[in-house]
């Protein structure tokens, strides 16, 4: 059982070294361990003695579900719960009668890594094309900041605080990307009467303005160089491919994994089933892309 400083970067190199798994302990968290399966997933786990003196171990989560200073955080937080319930005991029970009576507890919700974990990342996995962007995100943005906060301790503070320390380094695009995928996380939170949530933490925030669209059209000069080039090329097809991107205004996967049967020469449609938005579309078939298909 290797016991290792685990960093986020060594803990993405990690392999199971020909076993069908291999457990790494971490030197600065104590308790924490990492198990990796020959499949390549990871889960983190947590080691400590129960009151009877046996070792008990509790599953945190997948390693690509959160981050591993977020898992430190959490059990730091434990362990701190721990402390201070022992303390309790030894408290003076004479001292009870001087203690005012307990308020109503306040409304507990989950931590925002456990929903995320839990109920977010299980159901997205089911249907989103872009599963592996919200990960990115998650691991990169979301969690880091906010995901040791119960969901309903957000406050309008945290994320004014998120967006300053995010725009020193970061284009206005990804902070908007990640404040519309919270705004998500909350809105299903909502939708599944998750306890302790009762209304859209991040609704309202204002996304930021973006001013990197770029718009860029080839001179009659340079699509005269470019057909040079293409008729010049080792490609053969690329005398088909580049000028149907220049006469549709396609994406290059979109006409490369177009059909015929997708072409509709009676109607002079060619219909795209599978677009970047996720939706179909159409585009008008010229004469120029007529004569260069039946070519």
């Amino acid at each position: 059982m290797p016991v290792l400083k685990l960093s986020q970067g060594l803990l993405e190199s990690l392999n199971s070294r020909g076993k069908d798994k291999e457990d790494f302990f971490d030197s600065t968290t104590k308790g924490l361990m990492v198990q990796v399966r020959a499949s390549g997933r990871k889960t983190y786990y947590f080691r400590e003695r129960g009151e009877d003196g046996k070792t008990i171990q509790l599953k945190i989560a997948d390693a690509d579900a959160i981050r591993l200073n977020v898992v430190r955080e959490l059990i730091k937080q434990r362990r701190a719960a721990q402390a201070k319930a022992a303390l309790a005991t030894f408290a003076n029970p004479m001292a009870e009668a001087l203690v005012a009576p307990p308020s109503e507890p306040a409304a507990s919700s989950p931590l925002l890594a456990t929903f995320v974990r839990e109920a977010y990342l299980p159901f997205i996995r089911t249907y989103k094309r872009s599963y592996s962007c919200d990960v990115s995100l998650l691991n990169n943005h979301v969690l880091p900041f906010f995901g040791d906060k119960q969901l309903h301790e957000l406050t309008k503070s945290d994320l004014v605080d998120f967006i300053n320390t995010r725009r020193a380094t970061h284009k206005p695009g990804t902070i908007n990307r990640v404040i519309i995928l919270m705004r998500y996380i909350y809105n299903l939170a909502l939708k599944w009467e998750t306890p302790g949530v009762d209304k859209n933490r991040v609704s309202g925030t204002p996304l930021l303005e973006e001013n990197n669209k770029k718009e860029r059209f080839l001179t009659s000069e340079e699509v005269d160089r470019l057909v040079y080039c293409v008729k010049i090329s080792r490609n053969p097809m690329l005398k088909y491919i580049v000028p149907g991107l220049i006469l549709t205004g396609a994406r290059k996967q979109e006409l490369l994994k177009s059909r015929w049967v997708d072409f509709d020469f009676d109607t002079k449609i060619w219909r795209i089933p599978m677009s970047k938005s996720g939706k179909a579309r159409h585009v008008p078939i010229s004469d120029s892309l007529e004569l260069l298909l039946n070519s």
